[in-house]
């Protein structure tokens, strides 16, 4: 063997101590900020308490738009001043529902007036007739 092969191998053989890595810190669960955690409130409970009685004497069905708006407007055909709460007892509604009802009434009634074109009955065509009179 020549002196250049014993050095080699020496080298070869040769092995240093595997030093253990420092182990990995765990991670905790981060802390989801953004989670949606919805309060319920008292209101929110009760006004979901009278639609689900509401519900119970309609075999669980909601009432239609049509339905509610006719509801409304047969409170106040009376001519009578209505607060919000009085219709919503009267046609025992909750009270948000028919406060959004009551505004979108409003807000139909401010725009022009609009008519059917045709008196086609699968396909209707509509065309507004001028501003709304006072």
């Amino acid at each position: 063997m020549s002196d250049h092969q014993v050095e080699r191998s020496k080298k070869d053989l040769h092995f240093d101590v595997q030093k253990a890595g420092a182990p990995r810190a765990k991670r905790s669960k981060p802390d989801d900020i953004l989670r949606n955690t919805t309060l319920t409130s008292q209101q929110t409970q009760r006004n979901l308490a009278q639609l689900d009685l509401a519900r119970k004497k309609r075999n669980g069905q909601k009432r239609s738009l049509r339905e509610y708006v006719d509801s409304i407007f047969e409170v106040l055909s009376d001519g009578e001043e209505h607060s919000v709460a009085e219709v919503s007892r009267t046609i025992k509604g909750p009270w948000p529902s028919t406060h959004w009802a009551l505004d979108l009434i409003e807000q139909i009634q401010q725009r022009p007036r609009i008519i059917r074109v045709g008196a086609m009955k699968r396909k209707r065509v509509y065309k507004i007739i001028g501003p709304r009179r006072r």
